[in-house]
């Protein structure tokens, strides 16, 4: 309170439904959450759930996985991986930090798909279908955080034409509805695939928006005007996974569009190169993961 008037620079929109919203969404999680999850790779560090989720050896109030502990392992395993290289292999490293654009926001949700990908028994009229009435409670409420997502949408949008400045078909995940960090991992498994076969990384970890990639590289000369562009050229580009967006675009700084998700992008600004020689300390690396 100590100046007259405040320049805010970003806004955030925070889901704050009543409580049988919340409660919907937990009970779809116990019953659909692991379908979605174990369609995941180990490289996705963030949101996990807890193993037992939607099995019957379940009586615990776990629902996630601890947050801090995912955090540490997606950032300490690729910084072991680093040193590994440097000191065992002798090979200098580069890693990688990129962090996508208003993750939540941009996402372009395709809820058929979603829901397709879910493998449920068929229905049977009669005897069949007993014993399969968990399954199909779970397609109803999977209809329902349907359409509490569209409603969610539908109310923010008049908001984020202001704040936000979308591409359209935007569908936008509410932030602090527990569903909506399984959907956004979910949505993103096809780059985590891409990105694992296309480049081969020493190590790739994802948590949920932020990535750090671990790879064998040499970083240009220093008369390199731009180490970071030659980077996201050499690796991402090459490999047609994201695609340069001009900074002579309106209102669009300097970033990239993932190619199998288009609407989403990479921040130039936000990318992260950290190079460490193998001929030289490790007392950078060390510093590194101190900080």
């Amino acid at each position: 309170t100590s100046s007259k008037s405040y320049n805010v620079k970003k806004v955030n929109y925070i889901f704050d439904g009543p409580i049988e919203l919340h409660l919907i969404g937990v009970l779809w999680l116990m019953i659909d959450g692991q379908k979605l999850d174990r369609q995941l790779s180990n490289h996705c560090k963030g949101s996990r759930l807890y193993k037992l989720v939607g099995t019957d050896k379940d009586h615990s109030a776990h629902l996630f996985r601890k947050y801090h502990e995912l955090y540490a392992e997606f950032r300490d395993d690729g910084i072991k991986k680093a040193k590994d290289m440097l000191v065992n292999d002798g090979q200098g490293v580069c890693i990688a930090g990129l962090d996508l654009q208003e993750y939540y926001y941009r996402i372009r949700l395709d809820w058929k798909k979603l829901h397709q990908s879910i493998q449920r028994p068929r229905r049977r009229r009669g005897v069949g279908d007993i014993g399969n009435e968990t399954e199909y409670l779970g397609e109803r409420l999977l209809r329902c955080i349907w359409a509490i997502c569209e409603r969610y949408q539908a109310v923010v949008a008049p908001h984020l034409e202001v704040t936000h400045e979308l591409p359209p078909g935007s569908t936008c995940l509410p932030i602090g509805f527990c569903p909506s960090p399984v959907i956004a991992n979910w949505y993103l498994k096809e780059f985590d695939s891409e990105v694992l076969n296309k480049v081969r990384p020493a190590y790739y970890g994802r948590y949920v928006d932020d990535i750090m990639l671990v790879i064998p590289f040499d970083v240009p000369t220093a008369a390199q005007a731009d180490p970071v562009k030659e980077f996201m050229h050499q690796v991402l580009v090459q490999a047609g996974l994201i695609t340069p967006v001009d900074a002579d675009t309106p209102g669009r700084e300097a970033s990239y569009e993932l190619v199998c998700k288009p609407g989403l992008f990479l921040q130039k600004k936000k990318c992260t190169l950290q190079y460490f020689d193998a001929e030289h300390s490790t007392a950078g690396l060390e510093k590194f993961a101190r900080q």
